[in-house]
């Protein structure tokens, strides 16, 4: 933020004035900077657009953590789906630069398109999961209405029954796929209701002067003015409840309506009968809306996103230009062929550099998360490069650090790749002038500039820096149109302007 700049600034003032300055002349050690940018694969493009779409039909892209789950059953229920989406990930940033890096960090899926059919069943079981909270939480404002009902007979349907007002909101609602399912499920809870209403007849299941009086409770038995009155204000927090997981609910189903389109214009050659002008359209000449998911010719889709809606009659998405995502974009697979393998793209990619940088220079590969540093771990050995990690005990981490610094020409078998934390601190004014390469897997997820910069600076120091003898190579990795670019553009625009 612009306060934290200025204090930094500041600061920086300060110290320039009054504390004495050690500038490290390091001008003289030559060193090149090299973007690599990483074209994902349709498969794994679809997979990483899929989760990107629907954190945000969760509202959790500029979340920046995840809350801890709180007292109130549909709210902690809610954040348990949204923790249950983000994996070990502590943000939605931090689980797309992840996705970008491999498809399937959690899982145990052997391929990309083997990814894909795993988040559809995923998808699905968190749909029914949705569904049926949904369901719980009816239940429970029809528990209380009813016990609202015994003191106050006319209550039902009122101006302050907010579970009424919901109920036809949801009759009334236009939404194609999730209205009608939301209307099932309410008939569903009213279906579920009756028998236990008619279960409290008279005998023989009649009703009558028996029914008449069961019905009206002794005076004794009436709920007091203030029971009533909290009764009432439950019945309108739940709605609000409801209203939520509606509109999760309603996200989610667009969230998966959106994925299945993206595999079916990568995968199939046919023709999309557009919904506005209603012509039938090659794939070529189709585009999807990544809001809701729905497919139409690009032209026309365009056109109705200007006008913030979607073609779809019964769609109530609200569309914008950049919601408009065309088949070309989206790349088309090639069958028999799986580019990225296990590992995915981005990860092979880096394989292969190492590979192809001379053999007798060391390297080191910066991560920021602890799991993406397994799974490089795992494709560097993979590919029968012998790989050291700072981990483990103090002992254990600098035996690792020792055995990559010896000032000896590399032998058969010698470990020539460190694997260090970009926000660990085990490695912290090493000296590793011993490899002359710097891999950053991915750009650095901070919370604000300054952090940035000296966590990179920290980073490349460990290699450019005196003792140095040899050109130094940083090396970035960047899937294109994703937040990986997003993040490195905006922190270099920043710096730019500082």
């Amino acid at each position: 933020s612009a306060w934290h700049a200025r204090r930094h600034a500041l600061a920086q003032t300060f110290l320039d004035r009054f504390v004495r300055q050690n500038v490290a002349e390091i001008d003289e050690i030559p060193w090149e900077e090299h973007l690599e940018n990483v074209l994902l694969p349709p498969a794994e493009r679809a997979i990483y657009m899929e989760l990107e779409h629907h954190l945000q039909s969760m509202e959790m892209k500029t979340v920046k953590a995840v809350k801890s789950s709180t007292k109130n059953g549909g709210e902690g229920d809610k954040e348990g789906r949204l923790r249950e989406v983000l994996g070990a990930s502590g943000s939605p940033e931090e689980a797309l630069l992840k996705r970008c890096a491999h498809f399937d960090l959690e899982g145990a899926a052997k391929s990309a398109h083997a990814a894909c059919e795993a988040v559809v069943q995923v998808r699905h079981t968190q749909l029914r999961d949705c569904e049926q909270e949904l369901l719980r939480q009816i239940q429970k404002a029809q528990d209380l209405l009813g016990s609202i009902r015994l003191s106050e007979p006319d209550f039902e349907g009122g101006d302050t029954d907010y579970f009424a007002r919901w109920q036809r909101e949801v009759e009334a609602c236009q939404e194609d796929e999730a209205g009608d399912l939301l209307r099932e499920i309410l008939a569903q809870s009213v279906a579920e209701q009756k028998p236990a209403a008619g279960a409290k007849k008279g005998k023989g299941g009649k009703g009558g002067k028996a029914e008449a009086k069961a019905s009206k409770p002794p005076p004794e038995k009436h709920l007091k003015k203030a029971s009533v009155d909290d009764l009432k204000w439950e019945l309108r927090e739940l709605t609000h409840v409801l209203r939520r997981i509606q509109k999760e609910l309603v996200g989610r189903v667009r969230s998966l309506r959106y994925f299945k389109a993206v595999r079916s214009l990568q995968e199939e050659d046919f023709k999309v009968k557009c919904p506005a002008c209603g012509k039938s359209k090659g794939k070529m000449e189709c585009a999807v809306l990544s809001c809701c998911g729905h497919m139409g010719c690009q032209t026309c889709l365009l056109e109705a996103a200007d006008r913030q809606e979607c073609p779809e009659p019964k769609c109530t998405a609200a569309a914008r230009l950049c919601s408009v995502v065309g088949t070309k974009s989206l790349g088309a697979e090639q069958s028999g062929k799986n580019k990225g393998g296990k590992f995915g793209t981005k990860l092979l990619n880096i394989v292969q550099r190492i590979q192809a940088i001379d053999p007798t220079e060391r390297i080191l590969v910066f991560v920021q998360f602890t799991d993406l540093m397994q799974k490089v771990a795992d494709a560097l050995a993979d590919a029968g490069v012998k790989a050291l990690q700072v981990k483990g005990s103090v002992y254990q981490k600098t035996g690792a650090l020792d055995q990559f610094q010896v000032d000896e020409p590399l032998k058969k078998g010698d470990p020539r790749v460190l694997l260090l934390n970009l926000k660990d601190e085990s490695a912290s004014g090493a000296n590793l002038t011993t490899a002359n390469h710097a891999i950053f897997v991915h750009p650095l997820l901070t919370t604000n500039q300054q952090e940035f910069e000296a966590c990179e600076t920290q980073a490349i120091g460990r290699v450019r820096r005196y003792g140095q003898t040899r050109t130094v190579h940083l090396w970035r990795f960047l899937a294109s149109d994703t937040i990986d670019s997003t993040i490195y553009e905006q922190r270099v625009l920043n710096a730019a302007n500082a």
